[in-house]
């Protein structure tokens, strides 16, 4: 149900999208260049937001997810507007930095409701005394939601955008060079990247879900 769009909550929000342009626009911040590949911790504000909005604002997660998948897209077009890299030619065309951020915002939106709606179901139950028994999932339900919502945004992000760029980029840009340069990027950013931004997630965004939850639900 959406909420009254309170002052507070208009800051709050304000804030998490200045926090999330922040990320994007300086150096070594958002994302921390190692060579020619950017490791990004965006993706993790994406999720921060997501939840943000929808805990304070009453906003449907799946539409918080498109919202800030979007943001997240249209966020990383507008960096290599400003600070063009050797990467620059690929992710100047939205195909590349947008669509697949958006994407991963309405799968993982999508996600995050039917488990949320899942651990509200379960967490009735039990004060209703309908379970025989109060499972751990039932107990720590929200905490492994978490951690899974965290796990399949990172999965996501790295699949879409991968993806696109070993099939629709050697489509799209026909010189040879520039072919080459995809698949090898592909399997650079999938070598180097996936790991610490995954694992970094599912460490850092839970305990912030947590602490959203004890603030606002």
């Amino acid at each position: 149900m959406m909420r009254k769009l309170t002052t507070r909550v208009i800051t709050i929000n304000s804030i998490l999208i200045a926090i999330f342009l922040l990320f994007t626009f300086v150096p070594q911040l958002g994302y921390i260049m190692i060579g020619p590949v950017a490791l990004t911790l965006v993706h993790i504000l994406f999720l921060i937001g997501m939840y943000a909005l929808f805990l304070t604002a009453g906003v449907n997660l799946i539409i918080s997810g498109t919202i800030y998948g979007l943001i997240f897209g249209l966020s990383s077009l507008i960096k290599i507007l400003v600070f063009p890299d050797i990467t620059a030619f690929i992710f100047v065309n939205p195909l590349f930095s947008v669509v697949p951020r958006l994407l991963m915002g309405i799968i993982v939106g999508t996600l995050a409701h039917l488990l949320n709606y899942s651990a509200v179901k379960r967490e009735q139950k039990a004060l209703n005394n309908q379970l025989a028994k109060v499972t751990w999932l039932t107990r720590y339900s929200y905490k492994v939601y978490d951690v899974i919502v965290a796990a399949t945004a990172t999965i996501l992000n790295t699949f879409f955008v991968l993806s696109f760029m070993y099939f629709l980029g050697p489509l799209i840009y026909t010189n040879p060079d520039q072919q080459s340069f995809f698949k090898a990027f592909t399997w650079i950013i999938l070598a180097t990247n996936f790991l610490p931004e995954w694992l970094l997630a599912i460490l850092i965004y839970p305990p912030v879900a947590y602490a959203l939850r004890k603030l606002y639900y």
